[in-house]
């Protein structure tokens, strides 16, 4: 195993211990607040708790009975964040309580905490939770026992598909942005001032076996379960011996048994999720002290045969076995203490603590849902003993995985305002600029009908191969070239489309962007190409005609020859090619215009339509035809 930086001693604002999703949120948003920061852990990332969850994003129906009213709101709204941050690793997933005749809870209990999760839920744009009656509840979810059911509960939550990489993102984004992370790395012991004060950690690095020692202003102790060793280890204890409740909660996964998730009333008056995830049924959790040992947990047989008990009950199901269980896992929760009260009544809200000064902050009861918010806390803490608070961006930017998809759904909603422009435009409405509802510069790339050059039929070849094009270049071309069709829309039949995808090269085609602007040319000539040589050579032959309208991604001597060629079939050749540089001199009768960005690209069409044929790159340079 080797390093992509080595560790070694440095002096950081913050240092961070324990590489869970409370660390690596913490970590990411340090960093991007600019504060320098180092996150440890002492194995791999995301191996503790954080790996050993339920895999799910949800408000906590089961806390409103607890009187937690701050920790569903907060959990919720949460719930929408992470939606809009990592909307690759998060899915809705639609949950059922079914309610026997003796159940726990009663149908009212439900009806009445369904209304209440759903009033505190943010937004009304979405599907309302509500009680099912038995028959329906079966045809929704046939495997559920028909026997004695009274009817279930419907709502929504969200499943986590993978945690490890939610806290993986997590970690890559705090080192985008400037933090020093090491896994394998183990804390010794606190550094303390000539006064006694915290001022940085010893760690051991376990694949070398070096010491280093990381001076920090601020130290994080996001361990979790170990939050109270870490203490013990490094002599803090000025708020006591003990700042959580460890409880264990163990979890195993069958054959898939249901599809949707099931949340059951057990006989002692706890709750049990059986959720389909992957090809199979995960059913958790248990919820008991535990004092043992925290690098040696396991699932007991005593603590399967419970959940299989309480899983039957619901699911008559004959795989419902221990033979059929295709592993188990377990985790410890670092609840924040409480005593007097059941393991499963615990809060699951998390506190910061501060020892020492602030210089040792604790973070105790992390809920995975929270997590954001947990860190949020956690940093704006630090702020305040720095003095120099900055506020939080960490809930408007997204995670690196969601990168790209932000951009398709803009892409659909352009699509979707072209569309109803176009409507518009055929009852007899003015032409009008098109409004996009991402951003307001693309306000000026509208061609108006009355401004085209060509006369008679058009073809316009638009190149959308992915490998051709950054992103910003390919949304330039997609753009431009609707804004040519709604403009010439309303002679659709002197319009033909030729769209150049890659298909049949691998290139990893961005189908969305084809396909929206064949889905509403659905009444133009459109066709679709594999290559770009392709749809040049198709253009080649006899029965062309009219004008050509080319925006091209990366092009070369080869293509600019074809077009050269096309000139003869064409009565006029105008071009765009989307970057920073021209490929070389456009051929005699071909306009050639490089555009860098939209702006420019808009601009530069506009300023030689009808002309001279001229080609300006976006670097200023010039070149006649």
């Amino acid at each position: 195993m080797s390093r992509a930086r080595e560790l070694t001693d440095g002096a950081y604002d913050v240092v961070i211990i324990g590489g869970g999703i409370a660390g690596a949120g913490a970590a990411r948003d340090l960093a991007l607040r600019g504060v320098s920061v180092a996150l440890l852990d002492k194995a791999d990332f995301a191996s503790g708790t954080t790996s050993r969850s339920s895999k799910l994003i949800h408000g906590g129906l089961r806390y409103l009975e607890l009187w937690d009213f701050g920790l569903v709101r907060e959990s919720l709204r949460e719930r929408q964040a992470l939606r809009r941050l990592a909307p690759h690793l998060v899915r809705p997933l639609p949950f059922l309580v079914p309610v026997y005749r003796d159940s726990t809870r009663s149908l009212i209990r439900v009806r009445l905490g369904l209304r209440l999760y759903d009033w505190l839920t943010p937004g009304r744009d979405r599907e309302r939770y509500r009680v099912l009656r038995t028959l329906d509840a079966l045809t929704l979810e046939p495997a559920l026992r028909p026997r004695e059911l009274r009817g279930a509960g419907y709502y929504l939550d969200d499943l986590l598909l993978y945690p490890e990489r939610l806290c993986l993102e997590n970690v890559l984004s705090a080192v985008r942005h400037g933090a020093h992370v090491w896994n394998y790395a183990e804390v010794e012991a606190v550094v303390r001032d000539r006064r006694g004060a915290p001022a940085g950690v010893k760690v051991r690095d376990l694949l070398t076996g070096q010491v280093a020692t990381l001076g920090a202003r601020v130290i994080v102790n996001a361990t979790g379960p170990w939050v109270d060793q870490f203490r013990e280890r490094t002599r803090v204890g000025e708020r006591g011996a003990r700042l959580i409740r460890p409880t264990k909660g163990i979890h195993c996964l069958l054959p898939r048994l249901t599809e949707r998730a099931v949340y059951h009333a057990t006989a002692d008056d706890r709750m049990i999720f059986v959720i389909p995830w992957r090809q199979f049924s995960l059913v958790g959790t248990t919820d008991t002290d535990f004092s043992g040992d925290l690098d040696r947990l396991h699932a007991t047989r005593d603590e399967v045969q419970y959940l299989l008990g309480e899983v039957r009950r619901a699911l008559p199901d004959p795989r419902v076995a221990a033979e059929r269980v295709a592993y188990t896992y377990a985790g410890v929760r670092p609840l924040s203490r409480e005593e007097a009260k059941r393991a499963s009544d615990v809060s699951r809200a998390h506190r910061i603590v501060a020892e020492e000064g602030g210089r040792v902050l604790s973070v105790t009861g992390t809920k995975l849902t929270t997590y954001r918010s947990m860190a949020e806390d956690a940093v704006d803490a630090v702020g305040r003993l720095e003095g120099r608070p900055v506020p939080c961006r960490t809930d408007r930017l997204p995670l690196a995985g969601a990168e790209g998809l932000e951009e398709a759904e803009e892409a659909q909603d352009r699509v979707a305002a072209l569309t109803q422009t176009v409507r518009a435009y055929e009852q007899g409405e003015p032409l009008r600029r098109v409004h996009w509802p991402s951003t307001a510069r693309h306000d000026d790339l509208m061609v108006r009908q009355d401004e085209l050059p060509w006369q008679g039929r058009v073809t316009l070849l638009l190149d959308v191969r992915r490998s051709a094009m950054r992103p910003d270049a390919l949304e330039a071309a997609v753009s431009f070239a609707a804004s040519l069709v709604l403009a010439s829309w309303k002679h659709r039949d002197t319009l033909r489309l030729l769209a150049s995808d890659g298909r049949d090269s691998g290139s990893g085609v961005s189908h969305h962007h084809v396909d929206a602007i064949l889905e509403y040319l659905a009444t133009v000539e459109a066709t679709s190409t594999g290559s770009l040589r392709s749809a040049l050579d198709l253009l080649a032959r006899p029965g062309s005609g009219g004008a050509l309208v080319a925006v091209l991604g990366q092009t070369g001597p080869v293509e600019l020859e074809s077009l050269g060629r096309l000139r003869r079939r064409f009565s006029r050749v105008d071009a765009v090619v989307v970057g920073e540089r021209l490929p070389g001199r456009p051929p005699r009768g071909v306009t050639l215009l490089a555009a860098p960005t939209l702006e420019s690209l808009a601009g530069l069409w506009n300023r030689t339509m009808g002309g001279r044929p001229v080609a300006i790159t976006g670097r200023g340079e010039v070149a006649v035809g």
